[in-house]
């Protein structure tokens, strides 16, 4: 399914740090399952729900993303996530630090295309030097806030029931049942200087203009461009990144482009699992025999064809 979703035409970045959230939840929901089954049968599935759990959580490219200024910004223009973020980002994270590098974008984009004079209270995030110990927002320790919600296994009374019908649904549903949607009832607060980017920004936040899931945030956007031109640039440049190299591979194949024609053999998903199954398996069977290599016509056959054989040793 997560395949399929983001590399759909209007799969987009902001989707990225959502569901690699929802991955965290969605294995904590698995583990808290099978230990009310109990018994022994279930054993070694809560091994594999925490192992799992486990790798996903240490591994650090994936940790690297929840920091990374493009992931965060995009996930942050979107309408269906602004006013999840804290739930989308770790524990700790500065929510007011990446309001501030939005509001210093939109600045940028206000200046250079608008002619307004520079603001001197407006400094780039990245120069400021962020006091983690005075935010507040860091966990000390178990009586700690953190995100300042519920966690999300707890938010669901039985984690089974929670699992079932989830077939049913999208990825993007099934984000916004586990709370990483934004609501009518989300909203969100900036403190930086009242100038015209931080109001335009505040504003935004607080629309209570709510997006499906199913919706494309690109249209709401499209519809906002009169009333906050930059904040719409900006978060149209974010939000026309796509997911995965899918989109751009699709593209440069239909222009007959080198790069995707010579050297890129995409496979089914289904066909890497058999692949995979094999690889894993062939090993428990000795007497197996691999049938010959067959090759496709073209060039390689016809090379294979025309080779003279060597001499036998």
């Amino acid at each position: 399914m997560v395949v399929q979703e983001a590399s759909a035409p209007q799969a987009s970045l902001s989707q990225v740090l959502p569901q690699l959230r929802y991955l965290h939840i969605f294995l904590e929901q698995v583990h808290a399952h099978f230990e009310e089954q109990g018994g022994g049968e279930t054993g070694a599935a809560v091994r594999l729900a925490r192992g799992l759990a486990l790798q996903l959580s240490t591994d650090c490219q994936l940790s690297e993303l929840f920091h990374q200024e493009e992931f965060v910004l995009a996930t942050l223009l979107d309408p269906r996530f602004k006013g999840q973020l804290e739930a989308i980002l770790p524990v700790g994270a500065d929510i007011d630090h990446w309001k501030q590098v939005l509001v210093y974008k939109v600045k940028e984009i206000m200046v250079s295309e608008y002619s307004l004079p520079p603001s001197p209270f407006l400094q780039s995030p990245k120069a400021m030097s962020v006091d983690t110990t005075q935010s507040g927002r860091i966990a000390k320790g178990p009586g700690a806030k953190g995100r300042g919600h519920k966690d999300p296994v707890q938010r669901s009374s039985s984690p089974g029931c929670s699992l079932l019908g989830q077939r049913e649904k999208s990825l993007l549903e099934q984000l916004e049942s586990v709370g990483l949607l934004a609501s009518q009832r989300s909203g969100a607060s900036l403190s930086t200087e009242n100038h015209l980017a931080t109001v335009i920004v505040r504003k935004y936040l607080h629309e209570n203009k709510t997006v499906g899931a199913r919706e494309d945030p690109l249209v709401y956007w499209e519809k906002r461009c009169e009333v906050w031109p930059a904040l719409a640039k900006l978060a149209t440049i974010y939000l026309s990144c796509p997911a995965t190299s899918a989109a751009s591979g699709s593209v440069l194949a239909s222009l007959d482009s080198p790069t995707i024609t010579e050297n890129s053999s995409p496979l089914a998903v289904e066909t890497v699992e058999h692949l995979l199954f094999l690889k894993t398996n062939l090993e428990n069977f000795p007497n197996y025999t691999p049938s010959p290599l067959t090759f496709p016509s073209g060039d390689m056959a016809e090379g294979e064809q025309t080779r003279e054989p060597g001499p036998r040793v």
